[in-house]
């Protein structure tokens, strides 16, 4: 498999961040992991093709993790070679989704597929499960807690490598089960650390101690810090540089456009 990091940030517009968003490249084709604002330019960018993407798996339904949903239907549809020889798209999100979509269509009737088949929503109960086998491609998702928010940690294993991706929460029982034995844990970390953290930023999200904490249970070989915010990266001590020195494991800081190879 084959990570591009598309966005590394957050509700914060930064010229260096787009919103959340993650390109994984496997064995039966390329998925994105949530397709937050900037992250289909960024795509473009770093020379994945968009068009080719078939399956967009949906963390939650926050604006940072589903705005360029809009431009890639707008340019599905409309935009010339190569994208009309772009294939169905399947967008599995948790429940909320369809209803999100048709509020899209709703305000925007013209980006709406022409075509019924173009487009299959998959609605995921929150419930922890494998939702996608194909071939040596598996794809699960395991509840996790964000706020009032249906939210979903994701799971890709192919070919024995195993990639996990905690979309947003907080800390809790499922991002720690999630995480377990993954090669690659791809994890957001957007809180100031403990007893620090402004506006309750714990009750929805991660600091590096919580995230310190779901690695020491839960054993990835690798970490990567995303979701970030630049006063809590400006902070000392900062995320990157105590987990360095409180985990056994590399642990890496998410910028837009870099690869990982698992």
């Amino acid at each position: 498999m084959k990570l591009t990091i598309l966005g590394s940030g957050t509700v914060d517009p930064q010229p260096h961040r787009a919103s959340s968003g993650y390109h994984l490249q496997t064995s039966v084709g390329g998925f994105f992991l949530d397709l937050g604002s900037g992250t289909l330019r960024r795509a473009v960018a770093a020379g994945v093709q968009p068009h080719a993407v078939e399956k967009l798996f949906l963390s939650h339904l926050h604006p940072d993790h589903t705005a360029d949903i809009v431009p890639l239907l707008f340019a599905r549809k409309y935009a010339p070679a190569p994208w009309p020889q772009a294939g169905s798209l399947s967008i599995y999100g948790p429940q909320g989704t369809v209803d999100f979509l048709n509020a899209v269509f709703s305000a925007w009737p013209s980006i709406k597929p022409a075509e019924e088949a173009a487009l299959r929503v998959i609605e995921l109960p929150l419930e922890e499960q494998q939702i996608l086998d194909e071939d040596s491609v598996s794809v699960g998702v395991v509840p996790v807690e964000h706020g009032d928010m249906n939210a979903f940690a994701y799971w890709v294993k192919d070919d024995e490598k195993l990639l996990v991706y905690s979309g947003d929460t907080r800390l809790c029982n499922g991002i720690k089960n999630a995480a377990w034995g993954a090669d690659l844990f791809v994890c957001e970390c957007s809180c100031f650390p403990r007893g620090c953290e402004p506006l309750h930023c714990r009750e929805v999200h991660l600091s590096w101690e919580d995230v310190a904490e779901i690695c020491e249970q839960a054993n990835p070989l690798a970490v990567i810090l995303t979701h970030l915010y630049e006063p809590v990266l400006a902070a000392t001590p900062n995320p990157l540089d105590s987990l360095k020195q409180r985990l056994e494991i590399p642990v890496y800081l998410a910028a837009d456009g870099d690869v990982y190879e698992l």
